[in-house]
């Protein structure tokens, strides 16, 4: 076992036993935002705020390749009714949408693995419906737009058809790009690696306003 192995061992285990006992309360996340979390043999709850008709994007992406931990992922209303995806069901591993929602107010995610039960993963929130919470998320000030570490993050707007740079901080990041668009326009997208990162392959995927 090598001694990088071990010292991560150790450290989720220090996570583990420092958690108390019950389970804790949950945290909010908001749209574009990502955050590292460690599963310790239970499940993660978290809150977010959405409003009828809109749809959200939610990714949970183990934090590297562990045998076992698949974290996989469920939403819940306001009533504890489960929400339906796009691709049908109401459980994802990885990244997936949600139907138009029926209903708003408070959502809870959790984040559970059904194989080893414990690691380290990434789980983020964007909004591809053209609002958020009832906030306008489209040009020029979308309210999923964030900063990090003095850049742009989050939803950035593209309102004058020039590029845009974006930065993947971890695995299971998303960032999102809103324009605003007539009907018959046509869109022309591309998305270029500026790094070295070979296996660093970035892809898109387009929404419509709902």
């Amino acid at each position: 076992m090598s001694r990088h192995f071990r010292l991560w061992v150790l450290a989720i285990l220090a996570t583990a036993l420092a958690t108390p006992a019950g389970a804790a309360p949950p945290r909010k996340i908001s749209c574009g935002v990502a955050l590292s979390r460690v599963l310790a043999l239970g499940t993660d709850e978290f809150d977010l705020l959405a409003q009828p008709g809109e749809v959200v994007s939610i990714s949970v992406v183990p934090a590297f390749h562990l045998p076992g931990f698949t974290p996989r992922w469920s939403l819940v209303d306001a009533g504890q009714n489960p929400v339906l995806l796009s691709k049908g069901g109401s459980e994802c591993t990885g990244r997936c949408e949600t139907s138009p929602l029926p209903a708003g107010g408070t959502f809870r995610l959790s984040v559970y693995d059904p194989g080893l039960g414990l690691g380290s993963y990434t789980v983020s929130v964007e909004a591809v419906s053209a609002t958020a919470n009832g906030g306008d998320n489209g040009p020029p000030t979308p309210v999923c737009a964030r900063t990090l570490f003095g850049q742009a993050d989050g939803t950035q707007p593209i309102d004058d058809g020039g590029s845009r740079d974006g930065v993947i901080n971890t695995g299971g990041e998303t960032d999102t790009f809103t324009l605003l668009a007539d009907a018959g326009d046509v869109l022309r997208a591309q998305i270029v690696s500026t790094g070295t990162f070979g296996s660093f392959t970035p892809v898109w995927q387009a929404f419509d306003a709902t």
